[in-house]
């Protein structure tokens, strides 16, 4: 008979968890606020890729959206990959997923990031194209795929968290700001 490990969870620090829940809110009305964030930060996501396809349009002969999320990349254009991040808030950080990382790394110095900024008050939008991640922030695919193994439970990092503080001092800022509000124009038109 195989012995099996027993894990003491005692020893995984707990942190406290909030939770804002009103005694007048419902299960209904949490579910519907989770959607609408959901599809705000959805909406962001589509429009800084709108902006960063229109930009690059002026840059490469042949510039087209990837099919599929699973891709690792949202843009090609010619023999370049483009995965684009964009916030709405001045922390300059953004999620990435192993996926896309694996795709950096397959790509290397084809791969891009490109990180945009959206200004809420103002329709300005600012860009940066970060060229090569793996060269660009010095880390390895393993350093990446390294798990944590306690017992018979692993813990695999599945997303990472990329906080650029000054990072982006070094790279050139690209005004968008001209194609956002050709982007706004667009669809206000449409919608008559």
């Amino acid at each position: 008979m195989p012995k099996i490990s027993v894990f003491d969870f005692s020893e995984i620090p707990v942190y406290p968890v909030q939770i804002r829940q009103f005694e007048d809110e419902s299960q209904t009305d949490i579910n519907n606020e989770l959607a609408a964030w959901v599809n705000r930060k959805n909406e962001t996501g589509r429009l800084g890729e709108d902006i960063a396809k229109q930009y690059l349009q002026t840059k490469f002969k042949l510039v087209h959206k990837a099919i599929k999320d699973s891709y690792g990349y949202d843009i090609q254009a010619d023999d370049q990959y483009f995965e684009v991040k964009t916030s709405k808030s001045n922390k300059q950080d953004f999620f990435i997923t192993i996926n896309e990382l694996k795709t950096a790394y397959k790509h290397k110095g084809s791969y891009c990031i490109f990180y945009i900024e959206l200004h809420k008050t103002k329709s300005e939008a600012f860009g940066y194209i970060i060229k090569n991640p793996f060269g660009s922030f010095e880390i390895t695919l393993p350093e990446l795929f390294q798990s944590i193994r306690r017992g018979s439970v692993n813990f695999d990092a599945v997303v990472y968290k990329v906080q650029l503080g000054n990072f982006l001092d070094g790279i050139e800022r690209i005004d968008l700001s001209n194609v956002l509000r050709k982007i706004k124009r667009d669809k206000k038109r449409s919608k008559k």
